[in-house]
């Protein structure tokens, strides 16, 4: 079982979460859930309009969503999530019945649930998704940061890669 916490904890590690829930004590609970996986979280959102301000200015990986929040739906902030192609997933008491025909196709955690619901369900949305971690290229070998030609760059006579020009910043400034 540790070798599948460790799995879904690795899948999860890093990822922005948007937490949308207006009980105090459940956002709370989800946030120590959450942040025990190694997720970075942006929220909790109390109200479906401060979710969409937050979405709008904070970059989001996922995002756990109630689905009754302050006695409105969450549907506008299920939508945004859809049109940027991030994943979510809804966080209700009223089990999968109580979504409109469009979302019932969307997971589900019933409440209460457990953290290891969350990290079963919550890790499989996640999975879905293709996401890259890392902006820059990972070297191919280690003789690539001592300076040797990486395996990728052809070894041509007279050819000088551009990465091997020095670069000032300097002095490209002046």
């Amino acid at each position: 079982m540790a070798h599948i916490k460790a799995a879904y904890a690795f899948k999860l590690n890093g990822l922005r979460v948007l937490i949308v829930e207006d009980e105090a004590l459940v956002a709370l609970q989800l946030e120590d859930m959450l942040a025990d996986f190694g997720c970075a979280i942006i929220g909790p959102a109390s109200r479906v309009g401060q979710a969409l301000d937050l979405l709008g200015r904070q970059t989001v990986d996922a995002a756990v969503l109630d689905l009754n929040v302050a006695g409105e739906l969450v549907y506008p902030v299920a939508d945004a999530l859809q049109s940027r192609g991030l994943p979510y997933i809804f966080a209700t008491g009223y089990g999968p019945a109580g979504l409109t025909v469009p979302y019932r196709s969307r997971p589900v955690l019933q409440k209460p649930f457990l953290q290891s619901d969350l990290r079963k369900d919550g890790g499989l949305v996640i999975r879905s998704r293709p996401r890259t971690l890392s902006y820059r290229r990972k070297p191919v070998s280690r003789n690539h940061w001592l300076g040797a030609r990486p395996p990728w760059i052809p070894a041509c006579a007279g050819m000088t890669p551009s990465f091997a020009v020095p670069f000032d910043p300097w002095e490209a400034a002046a």
